[in-house]
Order: structure tokens, then C-alpha cells, then sequence
């Protein structure tokens, strides 16, 4: 009988596991085997999982896991290592591992990994990157970051380690251009009074699988916000998981979907409101067309004596096609009396009288109709406050509406 798929991810696990353990910090590499020991008491989800109703990941990857993939145990070879003035670093995973031991071991692996991906992810680690922004530092440069795999690799742990300390300034900006399979691990920690946006392009193709994973933890009077463009022809997973752990912290997630052709593309939101006086803002617009299916699942908790809670979900959607498919789930947990809370979400179709009125005036059906999909959309990338790449966006959305 052939092995399934969780199986012989362990077994490829064991199959490298001495290499990846040589070949990296023991601080990233002690917590490797109950790692996967975890990982293969759950295995991959499947639409049996809630939460995973949409999306089956383990079939997916078991789709794809006997062609002749190349195992990426190297994520990191082309990260170099900058630090400006103001102490900023950024550099790959192992470099800050083996140089800031006692800050690296405070933040890694801290955040909740409590499922099977980001058990996975731990596994396999094998690079990635940290932004390590000191105490204080306002950073008026835009950092950029790419990450991108060449088809036919397999790229089961990369790990992003972000840290904000105490009342700094940063802005991000993240280019994922998939080929292959990835799984990828972000930890993101925002410390008291911090300001962080994190803006994110996402680009596939159609053989690419990209699970995206962020887990934001955020101190008192923080403010988060996270746009991302998803413009895959693949199949993506992005989970979102975000807590706030001290009052006063706000936090802003927006995303955009043009699913065409047969993409997949899936978001998954969890927000926790632990204590009192905190404020989530939720926007997601998706377009789906053709063969492509685009998902939106959001989950709101409010934690008993988080009173003051703000939070606001909403999931817009346009169904292109009689062959794509569209899903929405938000969801709100509520275990306190004093909250502004709300959620929403609609499904439809372009508004023909907008389409009329362009008509009327020379536009043809066609323009028309790609100017009002542009409008809806760029109604998200406008919140990025970097004009040059809201404009360089606006140019993506016409060139693949």
C-alpha cells in the first residue's frame, strides 16, 4: 500500500533532517523533531476541518508531491545582510539566530503554532528572513522584501521572523511571485506604540500552491495594518491570525482578490481581542471569474472583560462567471458586554447601469467593464501609502482584470 501524504512528508523530513540541522543554528534546529512529531499527529488539513472547507491542502500537495520536486533546504542564499545607522537590521534567519541569540530565542516559535502548517513550517525551517527594527527608530525607507521559489521546488519551511520594538516606525512591503510549493511562516511582533503597515503582492502560476501564514502579536496602543493584492493563477492559502494581547492596540487588515482562470484563492482571518479597548478593521473585495474560486473565511473573538472592543468585518464579492465560485463566512465570538462589533458580506454581479452609462458615452463593453472591476479593487491598494506603488498596483489591476 502506498504511503499517504503525511507519511511521506516525514519521511522526506527524516530523509534531511541531519543536513537541515547541521546547516543551521541549534536554536532554530532544537525544536525540529516534536516539531514534526506534532505535524504528524494532526497532518495536513483537510476539508474536514472547518476552517479548511474550502480548501483542501492535503490534497493539493498530494497531487503534487510525487513529480520530481527539488526539496529547498537553503531559503536564505540570496538574503544579504544590511544595517543602517539606526541599528535596523535585516538579514536571514540564521545569521540573527547564530549573532542575537538572547533576542532571537525571546521571539522565535513564541507565537501559538498550534496547527499542523506552521508545525510544518518548524520542521523544515531552512532560511528565511528577519526585520529587527530597535527601540525607538523611525525608518523613513520603504523596505522591500521578494520571496519567490522556481518551478519544481519544494520549499516546505521558510521562516520570517519580524520584530518591532517599542515606539518605531516601519514600513514593509512583501513580493511573493510563486512557481512552486511553499510554505511560509511569518511571525510578527509589534511591541507598545509601534506603527507598522505591511503591504504584499502575491503572484502565481497555475502550477503553484503558496501558503502564507502571519501571526501577529501586538502590545498596548500599537497599530497594525496588512494590505495584500492577491493576483495568483495557483492556489493560495493565506492564514492571518492576529492577537492583541494589551489595550489600546488597533489593527487594520484589507485585501484584494482577481481570481481568473482556474486560481484558487483563499483568506483566512482570525482576530482576538483579549483585553479591553482594542479595534480591528477587516475589508476584503474578490473577483472571481472563469473557472476560479476565491474564499474568505473571518473569525472575531472577543475574550470575556474585553469590553471597549471595535471590531468591523466586511467581505464584498463579484461573481464573473456561471463556472467560478465564491465563498463567505464571517464569523463573530463575543464574550463581553461593551463592544461595537459588525459584520458583513455580499455576492453579486457588475451593476449594468454604471456599464449603461459608460456605454452611452463611447466606452465599449469590455473597457467598461474592466474600469468598474479597476474601481472596486484599487479601492484597497489606495490604502497603501506608498504612491509609487500604488500606482505601479493600479497598473497590475488593469493589465490583469
Amino acid at each position: 500500500m502506498s504511503k499517504n501524504i503525511n507519511d511521506r512528508l516525514v519521511d522526506i523530513y527524516h530523509a534531511n533532517c541531519e543536513r537541515l540541522k547541521s546547516s543551521t543554528s541549534t536554536l532554530i534546529s532544537e525544536t525540529r523533531d516534536e516539531a514534526i512529531h506534532k505535524f504528524s499527529e494532526h497532518g495536513l488539513p483537510t476539508r474536514r476541518d472547518e476552517n479548511y472547507k474550502y480548501s483542501n491542502i492535503n490534497q493539493w500537495i498530494s497531487g503534487r508531491i510525487d513529480e520530481k520536486l527539488k526539496f529547498v533546504d537553503d531559503c536564505s542564499k540570496n538574503i544579504k545582510i544590511e544595517q543602517n545607522s539606526n541599528g535596523v537590521l535585516i538579514c536571514d534567519i540564521n545569521t540573527f539566530a547564530t549573532e542575537y541569540p538572547d533576542i532571537f530565542e525571546k521571539f522565535y516559535t513564541k507565537s501559538k503554532e498550534d496547527n499542523s502548517l506552521m508545525m510544518l513550517s518548524r520542521a523544515f525551517a531552512s532560511g528565511g528572513r528577519v526585520i529587527y527594527v530597535p527601540r525607538k527608530v523611525i525608518c523613513n525607507d520603504l523596505i522591500t522584501i521578494d520571496n519567490n521559489t522556481s518551478n519544481g521546488e519544494l520549499a516546505l519551511g521558510v521562516r520570517d521572523l519580524f520584530i518591532f520594538e517599542k515606539d518605531t516606525l516601519a514600513k514593509i512591503h512583501i513580493i511573493n511571485d510563486q512557481s512552486g510549493i511553499t510554505n511560509r511562516v511569518c511571525e510578527i511582533f509589534i511591541e507598545q506604540g509601534a506603527n507598522i503597515e505591511i503591504s504584499e503582492e502575491i503572484y502565481g502560476t497555475e502550477e503553484s500552491i503558496f501558503i502564507n501564514t502571519m501571526s501577529v502579536f501586538q502590545n498596548k496602543d500599537s497599530f497594525y495594518k496588512h494590505i495584500s493584492l492577491n493576483l495568483s493563477l495557483g492556489k493560495v492559502r493565506c492564514n492571518e491570525y492576529i492577537t492583541m494581547s494589551e489595550s489600546g492596540a488597533e489593527a487594520s487588515i484589507l485585501g484584494a482578490v482577481a481570481a481568473k482562470n482556474s486560481a484558487h484563492i483563499d483568506n483566512h482571518t482570525v482576530v482576538n481581542h483579549m483585553v479591553n479597548n482594542c479595534s480591528s478593521y477587516e475589508n476584503f473585495k474578490c473577483v472571481a471569474s472563469d473557472n476560479a474560486t476565491s474564499s474568505f473565511i473571518g473569525d472575531v473573538f472577543v475574550a470575556p472583560k474585553a469590553d471597549g472592543t471595535k471590531a468591523y468585518q466586511q467581505n464584498n464579492n463579484i461573481l464573473l462567471s456561471d463556472t467560478a465560485n465564491i465563498y463567505s463566512k464571517p464569523n463573530l465570538e463575543i464574550y463581553a458586554d461593551d463592544v461595537k462589533c459588525s459584520h458583513g458580506a455580499t455576492v453579486g454581479q457588475l451593476d449594468e447601469s454604471a456599464i449603461f452609462y459608460m456605454r452611452q458615452r463611447g466606452i465599449d463593453i469590455d473597457e467598461a467593464n474592466k474600469l468598474l472591476l479597476k474601481g472596486f479593487l484599487k479601492d484597497i491598494v489606495d490604502k497603501i501609502s506608498d504612491i509609487e506603488i500604488v500606482e505601479r498596483l493600479s497598473e497590475k489591476l488593469s493589465q490583469n482584470l
